[in-house]
């Protein structure tokens, strides 16, 4: 059975902390005493719902980012001193401040998800490696496309160390420019200009 908005006679349904929505603007514009306040706690907990199946807390409230429209896109927005993004809130409320220079990663891979036992404080470069940007998917490979083993004296550096290439690949893409621009030059030789 749905709640009744608590001003009498009012018999419309309650929608926010147990009035319409009507009594409760007009209580909160007139700033009348007998508007209950939540606390931070009652507040973020009014704002999910728990996911029996994986555990998570899926954020029901706003939500931030880009495409947040589109499922499993967007962080829960919850503005309050402890800060903006919802799972950064959730993580100081039930855990403990987030510790300096690190990021909280989803252990649930769902940026929706509020529980803060599915976050994990990592640095930067973890969490980047976890994800599935293209350096993480490079870190990851055990194998080439050609299926040589990428490791050992048949593992090249590149870019830093960023980037992993096979060397019996890269050896071969060398020989193989190579041979084309010796083609390619043999190919236009006849033309080239001469000196009379």
């Amino acid at each position: 059975m749905e709640a009744v908005c608590q001003r009498i006679p009012c018999q419309r349904m309650a929608k926010v902390r147990g009035f319409c929505k009507i009594h409760y603007n007009g209580a909160r514009n007139r700033g009348l005493p007998n508007l209950p306040r939540l606390s931070l706690l009652e507040r973020f907990e009014s704002k999910y719902i728990p996911e029996p199946m994986s555990g998570c807390w899926i954020w029901i409230a706003s939500l931030a980012g880009r495409d947040y429209k589109k499922e499993g896109k967007g962080y829960g927005q919850f503005v309050t001193e402890l800060g903006r993004i919802a799972h950064r809130v959730a993580y100081q409320l039930y855990r403990g401040p987030i510790p300096a220079g690190l990021q909280l990663d989803h252990l649930c891979v769902n940026p929706g998800c509020v529980n803060p036992w599915h976050l994990e404080a990592v640095t930067l470069a973890e969490n980047l490696l976890r994800g599935v940007n293209p350096p993480a998917r490079n870190k990851r490979k055990t194998h080439c496309n050609n299926g040589h083993e990428l490791s050992g004296t048949n593992l090249v550096l590149t870019n830093k160390g960023c980037w992993r290439k096979c060397r019996i690949c890269y050896n071969q893409m060398q020989r193989l420019g190579r041979k084309r621009r010796k083609e390619a030059r043999e190919y236009l030789s006849p033309f080239a200009p001469t000196e009379e």
